[in-house]
């Protein structure tokens, strides 16, 4: 019985070495230089527009440290939440609207709010709407989803509750 738990102390104790690692590589920007990292939004929403998630993840990275540098500067964070409020309303697949929606989650304002709101009453996408609508700091994302109350089914209502809990 020891033996088990020690061995899987071990594969633990690996796999979180290598979770660590793989982050670190992450965000300091390291091995991946041979790539040349987009610069430009337009480009990176065409890379993300596919994206369907897994190892081959440098299109959800290029979007996040995208708006990460951006964050800060009013001007570069308006036009920036532009475009990914108008790419919510493209044929992306889900997970590409996902990775799109956390961003949001980071910069949005009252003007991403209606097309997040568009997305509530979506069985697919009303998780990710509510997640990017919880953290933005407007009256208009807690009245989106106050009305989108009387319009979704019961499990939908729940997850607008915790969101407005929120």
């Amino acid at each position: 019985m020891k033996k088990h738990a020690f061995r899987r102390t071990s594969v633990a104790l690996v796999a979180l070495a290598m979770t660590a690692a793989f982050a670190a590589a992450q965000t300091t920007g390291a091995p991946a230089a041979k790539r040349a990292v987009p610069q430009n939004l337009d480009e990176i929403l065409k890379n993300i527009t596919t994206y369907e998630g897994g190892l081959e993840s440098e299109p959800y990275w290029d979007l996040r440290n995208y708006v990460l540098a951006r964050k800060d500067s009013p001007v570069e964070r308006k036009a920036c939440e532009e475009k990914l409020a108008a790419f919510l309303g493209t044929k992306a697949t889900l997970i590409a609207k996902t990775a799109v929606c956390r961003q949001l989650r980071i910069i949005g304002s009252p003007a991403s709010v209606p097309a997040l709101e568009k997305m509530l009453l979506q069985k697919e996408t009303a998780d990710i709407a509510r997640y990017a609508l919880e953290k933005i700091p407007a009256g208009e994302a807690e009245d989106a989803l106050i009305g989108a109350l009387g319009k979704t089914n019961a499990a939908q209502k729940k997850g607008i509750i915790v969101s407005l809990g929120q």
